[in-house]
């Protein structure tokens, strides 16, 4: 299915750079369309969120080490 690309984004080793036209299965262009990150043909786009955004992976951190004071 061809889709047109509406922003940049990569998906694993994949880049994809808006305004592009490209091929891809009828699966991956719903779940793009989804994210509102693609647009194509009989799939409805989303509006992709924008605003500010928070990431809380409980309150962890990854690589580091903490002492009580």
């Amino acid at each position: 299915m061809k889709v047109q690309i509406l922003i940049d984004f990569k998906e694993g080793y994949d880049t994809y750079r808006q305004g592009e036209v490209r091929e891809m299965s009828a699966e991956a262009a719903r779940k793009f369309a989804g994210y509102g990150w693609v647009a194509a043909q009989g799939i409805e786009t989303a509006k992709p969120f924008v605003g500010e955004q928070t990431l809380n992976i409980h309150d962890g951190l990854l690589g580091h080490t903490s002492e009580i004071l």
